[in-house]
């Protein structure tokens, strides 16, 4: 019955919608172009003896065009780019098959990847009153800072303004690989508080509800209780296939004349009920905890040639002894490093946010000095500092290490970036 209303409201909206091709609608044009180039060293371990080094350029084109007339606005965001999911950018030889339209005429396989991916990042409609804003579709969610999710989605959600605030509601489809019922949902409520320029908080609940298994659990890079190979384990491992789990969370930002200052904590409760006793993971069927925090602190002041950041980042991760069969818990919750300290901590494409990996259980603090030197020229020297949160076997080392960068931006023009 549920589906039934959606298709109800979505028919309901496109008819509304439908006179905009009839008339004359206010269509804008933008997008944006990234081309990358890269040069790893010690790709996959720390001896370098090893030929284990990779060159490569990665590009990225995304198009966005929005049409409105009168209370409706139709937005489409398409992303064009060469490389799809799970495979390597620098990988030239992969099966024809995925390799795009390139030409194939020397060879078996020929050269050239004219087209590699091409993926409808958003597509939705909006419909805005003056004391509600509808949108139905694929958008944009990012809750706080994006430690819990900063990504795109298909959803319902109906925005309340009321002054300095703001009340908004999404039912969301996080994941539906497998039509009917092995689909992941979730229910949204956001509160955003923005009573002067330069401050702005967000109070969140959300509820998850998987009946996938879409949900993973991934305690750290370096421990894999699902087998070899593994960096991930679905939650049907450790018993039924559904989970629950809630989130709250509360963000806040302070942009000062000089300075800024950030904030975010989240908490992580959720259960998975099971009467499997034959799962490898979970013998004894027993009901498994989900649990989960994470904590963000950031803080930056801005000179007149000079600028400093500071941030630091705690996520709690998996304690070997609660992990089944022996114990009950499971830490869910795992943190994209790349996103939240603005860098690559761990340089393999299995684990790299190029890629869309991640840490379960991972503390950091990251400190960044910026430098202008003449112009709009800024030069960066960040450090970085990590550990994982908890040992990933008994006796083992937390220490991820350093890493150390230098950065340098130089904005060529208003709309045109060297990095």
């Amino acid at each position: 019955m549920k589906r039934f209303y959606y298709g109800l409201m979505v028919l309901w909206l496109t008819a509304a919608a439908a006179p905009l091709t009839a008339r004359a609608a206010e269509i804008e044009f933008g997008g944006e172009f990234r081309t990358r180039g890269f040069y790893t060293d010690n790709l996959t371990d720390l001896n370098s003896s090893e030929d284990d080094q990779e060159a490569f350029n990665d590009a990225r084109f995304r198009l966005k065009v929005s049409a409105t007339e009168g209370l409706a606005t139709g937005v489409v965001l398409v992303d064009f780019f060469n490389g799809s999911a799970g495979q390597d950018v620098a990988a030239l030889n992969s099966a024809s098959s995925v390799d795009g339209t390139g030409d194939r005429t020397l060879g078996s396989n020929g050269f050239g990847r004219s087209l590699d991916a091409v993926r409808l990042k958003e597509g939705y409609l909006r419909v805005s009153w003056p004391r509600l804003h509808l949108v139905v579709g694929r958008q944009g969610v990012t809750l706080g800072h994006g430690l819990i999710l900063d990504d795109t989605a298909d959803a319902v959600s109906v925005a309340i303004p009321m002054g300095w605030a703001s009340l908004t509601f999404v039912d969301l489809l996080l994941s539906n690989d497998v039509s009917g019922s092995g689909s992941t949902s979730a229910y949204l409520a956001d509160l955003n508080l923005a009573p002067r320029a330069g401050f702005e908080s967000s109070l969140f609940a959300l509820l998850l509800k998987d009946h996938g298994p879409n949900l993973s659990f991934n305690p750290s890079v370096f421990f894999a209780p699902c087998g070899i190979g593994f960096t991930a384990c679905p939650l049907s491992d450790f018993g039924d296939d559904q989970a629950m789990l809630a989130v709250l969370g509360w963000a806040m930002d302070h942009q000062g004349p000089s300075f800024r200052w950030a904030t975010e904590l989240n908490y992580l409760k959720g259960a998975i009920r099971t009467n499997q006793p034959l799962v490898p993971n979970n013998p004894a069927g027993q009901g498994i905890d989900l649990r989960g925090a994470n904590a963000l602190g950031q803080f930056g002041w801005t000179g007149r040639r000079m600028d400093i950041q500071l941030t630091g980042l705690y996520s709690t991760g998996q304690k070997t002894g609660d992990l089944p069969p022996t114990g009950h818990k499971l830490n869910i919750n795992a943190i994209s490093p790349n996103f939240v300290l603005g860098h690559i901590l761990a340089n393999n494409e299995t684990v790299s946010d190029r890629d869309g990996g991640n840490i379960g259980g991972l503390t950091a603090a990251k400190l960044a000095i910026g430098w202008r030197p003449v112009g709009p020229i800024r030069l960066e020297l960040a450090g970085i500092r990590a550990r994982l949160t908890e040992e990933p076997a008994a006796g083992a080392p937390r220490d991820l290490g350093w890493e150390l960068d230098v950065n340098a931006f130089w904005p060529l023009d208003p709309h045109l970036l060297l990095t």
